[in-house]
């Protein structure tokens, strides 16, 4: 998408296309470093660690106590 944009940017005005062009080479490397953490950590996929599993029960009693307290309805996903 960020390519499709720059293409289309620099139709319009190139100088708008080479603004966008460090935002391209950050997102590129921001990419490739999280693929490679997966590739590394194929025994960690869909796994929380223990202490993000705790925030994430912390979090949701929190968000169930708010909504009990005020009387609202949980919506529920179907």
């Amino acid at each position: 998408m960020l390519t499709a944009t720059l293409v289309e940017f620099h139709k319009v005005s190139p100088n708008a296309a080479y603004a966008l062009v460090p935002y391209y080479m950050w997102s590129t490397y921001a990419a490739a470093l999280t693929a490679s953490i997966y590739r590394r950590n194929p025994h960690k996929r869909g796994h929380m660690s223990d202490r993000a599993a705790a925030a994430a029960e912390g979090a949701a009693r929190d968000v169930a106590g708010v909504v009990q307290a005020r009387g609202l309805r949980q919506k529920v996903p179907s």
